[in-house]
C-alpha cells in the first residue's frame, strides 16, 4: 500500500466529502481516504500502480484536483510547476502551499506562543508600574474620556462577580487554567488561518496575565478607566482587552468560515460538481445547508 496526496481547489463542503467517498469507494485498489476540507487536501491509501484512476474519478465529479506539489522554500527563478487547474504557476506560488498556520518557519507553533507571552508580559509590566506609581484608589486624568486608575478586582473582566465573597478567586483560577491548557493544545495541533491563531493566543495571553495576579494576590490589578462625563465603564486592564479582542477575532473567523462554506456549498465551483451534488441529493435526500 502507498499514499498519494491530492490538492482539490473546490472541496469546501461536507457533502462533497460524501460524494468523493462514494465515488472512490468504487475504484479497485483504493483502501482508505483521509480529508482535510479546510486545506482542500485528500490523502488516499491505495495499491494502484499510478494515480490516474483516482484523478479520473475525481474529475468525473467535477473536482479540480491534482497531485500535491512539493513546496519549495525559495522561488525557482521562473521555473514553472503544474497547478491543480492544469496550467502553470511559479514554484513559489503560495496557493500550492499547505495551510498549516501553526508552524513557525516549519518548526512548530512558537510564534503564536510568543504573541501570548508578549501580551501576558506587557500586562504584568503595566500592572507593576501602576502599583509602584499610582496610589490605590487614585485616578489620574490622561484625556477627557480616559483615566489611569489603580483598583483591585476580585471578579472577572470588567468587575463581573467582584463581590461574590471569595470563592470566585479559585473558580476563576481553575477556569483560566483549563482554558489556557485547551488553547495551548489547539495551537500545538495547528490552526487553519492567522485570525484563528491570533484569536486563540490573544485570549491565552490575557488569561495568563490575569491568572498570575489571582495566584499571587487573590485579585487582579485594573488600571484603565474609560468614561463619558460622570459615567464610567468598569475599570479594566491590558489582559482584559486582549481577551475581548481575541474573542472578536474568533467570532469574525467563525462567521467568515460559515459564510464561505455555505456559499461554496450552495453555488458549487463547477458545473460538473453542481450536477453531481444534485444527483446525489436526489438519491438520498441530503441537502447542503448550514
Amino acid at each position: 500500500m502507498k499514499q498519494s496526496v491530492f490538492v482539490i481547489r473546490n472541496m469546501d463542503c461536507p457533502t462533497e466529502e460524501a460524494l468523493i467517498r462514494k465515488r472512490l469507494g468504487s475504484v479497485a485498489g483504493v483502501a482508505e481516504l483521509a480529508f482535510n476540507l479546510m486545506e482542500g487536501r485528500l490523502t488516499v491509501t491505495h495499491s494502484l500502480s499510478d494515480e490516474q484512476p483516482i484523478l479520473s474519478a475525481l474529475h468525473d465529479l467535477g473536482m479540480e484536483a491534482a497531485p500535491a506539489v512539493p513546496v519549495r522554500s525559495q522561488p525557482c527563478s521562473g521555473e514553472v510547476c503544474p497547478t491543480v487547474q492544469g496550467s502553470a504557476a511559479r514554484c513559489d506560488d503560495r496557493s500550492l502551499r499547505p495551510a498549516v498556520i501553526g508552524s513557525f518557519f516549519g518548526g512548530g507553533p512558537w510564534r503564536w506562543f510568543v504573541l501570548a507571552s508578549g501580551v501576558a508580559l506587557a500586562d504584568q509590566v503595566a500592572k507593576q508600574f501602576i502599583v509602584a506609581s499610582v496610589p490605590y484608589g487614585a485616578s489620574k486624568p490622561v484625556v477627557p474620556f480616559f483615566n489611569v486608575v489603580h483598583f483591585l478586582n476580585e471578579g472577572a473582566a470588567f468587575g463581573l462577580l467582584a463581590g461574590a465573597g471569595g470563592w470566585q478567586r479559585y473558580f476563576f483560577l481553575a477556569t483560566a487554567l483549563v482554558i489556557s491548557a485547551g488553547l495551548i493544545l489547539l495551537t500545538i495541533r495547528g490552526v487553519e488561518n492567522r485570525r484563528e491563531a491570533c484569536g486563540f493566543n490573544l485570549v491565552l495571553g490575557g488569561a495568563v496575565g490575569n491568572m498570575v495576579d489571582r495566584g499571587l494576590h487573590g485579585a487582579v490589578v485594573d488600571y484603565l478607566d474609560l468614561h463619558a462625563g460622570s459615567w464610567h465603564w468598569p475599570a479594566f486592564n491590558l489582559a482584559d482587552s486582549a481577551i475581548v479582542l481575541g474573542v472578536l477575532l474568533l467570532l469574525w473567523e467563525a462567521a467568515a468560515s460559515s459564510r464561505k462554506e455555505a456559499r461554496e456549498c450552495a453555488s458549487g465551483n463547477s458545473a460538473g460538481l453542481a450536477l453531481a451534488k444534485r444527483r446525489e441529493n436526489e438519491k438520498d435526500g441530503r441537502s447542503c445547508t448550514f
